[in-house]
C-alpha cells in the first residue's frame, strides 16, 4: 500500500500524490485502506493468528489522519498487523501487543561522490536545509537552524573551522566533502537528511535526544553520530552562541574520533542503502526475531546493528543451545 503518499495527500492535499486503484471502480486514498482492511477480513492466513504474523507499512499515515480528525479504529484488521510506522506512530495506529519499527527514509546520498576518502574531505561541517517551515505553526522549531547559521558566521568559528553550506543550498557534492553534517529537527524529529548524510560518508550531528527515538531502534546511533544538544537546560543543551561554539569545538576539534566514526559509517553503509537488499532484509529479520524468537541469531557482520539476544532454551538432557549462527 502506498500509505506514505496517501498520508501526505491528506496532510497537504497535493493532487499530484493522489493514489487510486485503476480497476473497474476508481478507489482512491482512504477508500484504498478500507479495501485493504476488507481483503484481510477475507484472508484465512490473516485469521490464522489474528494478524500477529502480518506486516504492513503505514509510514507517514497517521499524520494524515490527524488532519482528518479521525483515528485508526475504522481499520481494525490493519490495526492487528505489525507495522513500519512514522516516528511516534504506534500509540495512534496499531495495537499495543503488536511490533513496530520506525520507517527509514529512502535516499541516494551524493552517489557520485559517496566514496570520498576522509583525508580528501575539505570542510569541517555542513547544514543543508530550509530555515523556515512550510507549516507556519511549526516555524518556531526551525529557530535552531537559523541560530546555527548565525553563530557559525562568527570569527570565533571561521578562524578555526569551515562550513561549506548553511541553510538552503546545493547538497551534492558539498555533503560528501564535509566531515560532519548537522541533523537539526524541522517539522518533526526525523528527516531524510540523516540518511543523505550517512550515505555520503559524513558523520551526522544530532541536536535533540528525541531524534534518536525517531529513527530505527535497531541501529546504534551513538556509534555513527555526535550529539550537540539544543532544547532546555535540564538535558544539558547548548543555550546560546558561546556554549554552542564551545560544544561544537569539542566535536570538530577531535579529528581522530570523527575519522573513527566515518569508518564505522562506511562499514555499515549497506544498512541504509536501499539500492541493495540489506535494509529490507534487516527489517524483516527484526520482525521475525520478535515474532519467532527461536530463530534469533547471535552475531551480525554489522557493528551498528542492535539485534535481539538469542533465546536460551533447554534440550533433552538440559543442554543449552543459543543458536550460534552468524548472519
Amino acid at each position: 500500500m502506498f500509505t506514505t503518499l496517501i498520508g501526505w495527500w491528506q496532510i497537504y492535499h497535493q493532487t499530484d500524490t493522489k493514489i487510486c486503484n485503476n480497476g473497474i471502480f476508481l478507489i482512491c486514498n482512504e477508500e484504498l485502506l478500507k479495501q485493504a482492511n476488507d481483503v484481510l477480513e477475507q484472508s484465512q492466513w490473516f485469521h490464522r493468528n489474528s494478524g500477529k504474523d502480518h506486516i504492513t507499512i503505514l509510514s507517514s499515515f497517521f499524520y494524515g489522519f490527524n488532519g482528518m480528525n479521525r483515528n485508526f479504529e475504522m481499520f481494525p484488521n490493519l490495526k492487528q498487523c505489525n507495522a513500519i510506522l512514522s516516528e511516534s506512530g504506534k500509540k495512534k495506529t496499531i495495537n499495543d501487543n503488536r511490533i513496530s519499527f520506525n520507517a527509514m527514509y529512502i535516499v541516494t546520498g551524493c552517489s557520485e561522490t559517496s566514496s570520498i576518502p576522509f583525508k580528501n574531505k575539505t570542510h569541517d561541517t555542513i547544514m543543508v536545509g530550509n530555515l523556515h517551515s512550510r507549516l507556519r505553526k511549526n516555524d518556531r522549531f526551525f529557530q535552531d537552524r537559523r541560530d546555527i547559521c548565525d553563530w557559525t558566521q562568527s570569527q570565533n568559528f571561521t578562524l578555526k573551522y569551515s562550513m561549506s553550506v548553511c541553510g538552503k543550498g546545493t547538497q551534492c557534492p558539498a555533503l560528501s566533502y564535509s566531515r560532519t553534517g548537522f541533523h537539526v529537527r524541522g517539522d518533526s524529529y526525523g528527516a531524510s537528511r540523516l540518511f543523505h548524510t550517512l550515505l555520503s560518508g559524513t558523520v551526522p550531528i544530532f541536536t535533540h535526544k528525541e531524534q534518536y527515538d525517531a529513527h530505527q531502534s535497531f541501529i546504534d546511533w551513538n556509534k555513527l553520530s555526535f550529539f550537540l544538544g539544543f532544547g532546555n537546560k535540564e538535558d544539558g543543551s547548548a543555550q546560546n552562541e558561546t556554549s554552542f561554539l564551545y560544544e561544537l569545538d569539542n566535536v570538530l576539534g577531535n579529528r581522530e574520533v570523527i575519522e573513527e566514526k566515518t569508518k564505522m559509517i562506511v562499514e555499515n553503509r549497506d544498512l541504509f542503502d536501499w539500492s541493495t537488499i540489506h535494509p529490507f532484509d534487516k527489517y524483516m529479520y527484526m520482525f521475525q526475531a520478535h515474532i519467532y524468537p527461536e530463530t534469533r541469531i547471535s552475531q551480525s557482520k554489522y557493528s551498528a546493528l542492535i539485534s535481539p539476544p538469542p533465546i536460551q532454551f533447554e534440550r533433552e538432557g538440559n543442554e543449552n543451545n543459543d543458536f550460534n549462527k552468524k548472519h
